[in-house]
């Protein structure tokens, strides 16, 4: 008798890389600088949103927020930092999807 291998389970293994240390940017100015979302899975990852928390929250927009990561493929996000009055900002960003790990 033979045996059917069962199927392999659908992944979506997300990596996010880059630098987003904007350093000084004078008020009235901005800066862009962008990471990567990989999906390194064998099944289509969905990118639900962007969340960022703290000081950054006001004062950042991306170009990319939601959409599908075909498996073995990456999106590249744009964040551009827009200062509208001194001081020193920090936050985190958040990527929000269906990844299994």
């Amino acid at each position: 008798p033979t045996s059917a291998a069962a199927p392999a389970t659908p992944t979506r293994i997300i990596s996010v890389t880059g630098n987003l240390s904007f350093g000084d940017v004078p008020v009235g100015s901005q800066r862009d600088l962008s990471f990567t979302i990989g999906n390194t899975g064998t099944a289509t990852l969905t990118v639900t949103g962007l969340s960022v928390t703290g000081g950054l929250a006001a004062h950042t927009t991306a170009t990319w927020t939601n959409g599908t990561i075909a498996p073995g493929a990456s999106q590249t996000v744009t964040v551009r930092f827009a200062p509208t009055s001194a001081g020193s900002y920090s936050g985190v960003i958040s990527v929000n999807g269906d990844q299994t790990s």
